[in-house]
């Protein structure tokens, strides 16, 4: 059994994907980063489109860019990986990563209509599908001069496809859920199964389960279909806590 790996989260703010404006804080999205690629090498694992990752993170605590920030991970008792992120004594986000083979893409069925709405008495009568009110959203191709492209022109990894999921979730917020743009949207948990990599001629799109809020939690479940074949490749969701501007200053004002 391979024992606890450690070591230091590279934080680097002129990154222009991590950070694309200044922010008080290390980004989820680059603690997400930084555990995924330490979990890869401490499995040994080999990414591609043949391989799953199962992650659940929970972030517990802003992770504060005066300090520095350890990663470990170790093998669970249960399948996957234990990974933590630290600041000191302080646990700024914690969870698991599993990898597993890549399972055969089934297609997405429809669900018929309620029977009795469509005036019928038995199920197999039903010749219709429920009305669809779904939110969707393709995931865009990025400009061939894009970082993330440079490294990898043929293959979308998995942290693109978080990020992609990250700003629907966030989009959804704001205008389907009625939060202002000036509130700040933290994340509190992410839990997905999704391909480590996508081949980048493919097109997809993220498709809203469910996407609800309850005073300021929200919870986002979506899915990640390929457009036209309407393939499922996985799912991913999201917990969410808005706070207005001032909330959020008052929060970090120690800072």
């Amino acid at each position: 059994m391979i024992g606890v790996q450690t070591k230091t989260l590279e934080v680097d703010p002129s990154d222009p994907v991590f950070f694309d404006h200044p922010l008080d804080h290390v980004p989820g999205m680059l603690l997400i980063a930084g555990l995924y690629d330490h979990a890869v090498a401490t499995a040994d694992v080999t990414v591609s489109s043949a391989t799953r990752a199962r992650l659940t993170l929970d972030f517990t605590r802003f992770c504060e860019l005066d300090s520095p920030t350890v990663l470990s991970c170790e093998q669970s008792e249960g399948p996957g990986w234990r990974v933590r992120a630290v600041q000191g004594d302080t646990e700024v986000c914690t969870g698991t990563i599993d990898f597993i083979a890549n399972v055969v893409r089934a297609p997405r069925c429809a669900e018929p209509a309620p029977a009795e709405l469509v005036h019928r008495a038995r199920r197999e009568n039903v010749f219709v599908g429920a009305v669809e009110r779904e939110l969707r959203a393709p995931v865009l191709d990025l400009g061939r001069d894009h970082v993330y492209v440079r490294a990898n022109p043929n293959s979308r990894g998995i942290i693109e496809m978080i990020e992609a999921g990250r700003q629907f979730c966030i989009l959804l917020e704001h205008s389907e859920l009625g939060m202002s743009v000036d509130d700040a949207i933290l994340w509190q948990k992410v839990t997905l199964d999704l391909p480590c990599q996508f081949d980048r001629s493919a097109r997809l799109e993220f498709v809203a389960r469910k996407s609800d809020r309850t005073g300021r939690r929200g919870l986002h479940d979506l899915d990640v279909i390929q457009t036209c074949a309407g393939l499922r490749h996985g799912w991913m969701s999201c917990e969410t806590y808005v706070v207005t501007r001032d909330r959020y200053a008052a929060m970090r004002r120690h800072v």
